[in-house]
């Protein structure tokens, strides 16, 4: 969908890297993002394009050049694998009705315990092996370059858009 469609915009409130944890004997990363309704791979190409800039396959102004709006750019789409919904939160209906009209939506705090030593002990594994089976982001980051995504023009491409050209 063009960015100018009313229905493009979306809501991101926070994207944090939480750290990172050894999975299987590897480094994993973290990464939480909060928001309201994701469009199709959304998260997949802020990864992808926040991988390119950190490994200096990109240059620093890639991530504003590509969130200009009128920007056309190829932003690499990351791994689905390890990428999961770890939790819905409720907020607004919370404020509403979950606070002395009847029972809050807060699935952490019920299932926080439970949840946690599931991942910990049947997903993150999984994703751990699947990685060493597959090999998915290994041959990802190989591909990460210029000669497949044009970063070294991306700026350009941006100064472009922000003057109407």
């Amino acid at each position: 969908m063009p960015g100018s469609d009313p229905t493009a915009k979306r809501y991101i409130l926070s994207f944090t890297c939480e750290g990172t944890v050894r999975i299987g004997g590897a480094p994993w990363v973290r990464l939480v993002v909060v928001g309201q309704s994701f469009i199709l791979h959304q998260i997949r190409k802020m990864v992808g394009t926040a991988l390119a800039v950190a490994r200096g396959v990109a240059p620093a102004g890639a991530i504003p050049a590509a969130l200009r709006p009128g920007t056309d750019v190829t932003t690499p789409l990351a791994p689905d694998l390890g990428l999961f919904l770890d939790e819905s939160i409720f907020e607004t209906y919370n404020r509403r009705w979950g606070s002395g009209r009847g029972e809050a939506l807060d699935l952490s705090a019920r299932f926080g315990d439970a949840a946690a030593a599931f991942k910990r002990e049947a997903v993150y594994p999984h994703i751990a092996a699947r990685e060493a089976a597959d090999g998915t982001m290994a041959e990802f980051l190989r591909g990460l370059n210029d000669r497949n995504f044009r970063f070294s023009s991306w700026e350009t491409a941006g100064k472009r858009a922000a003057s109407g050209g």
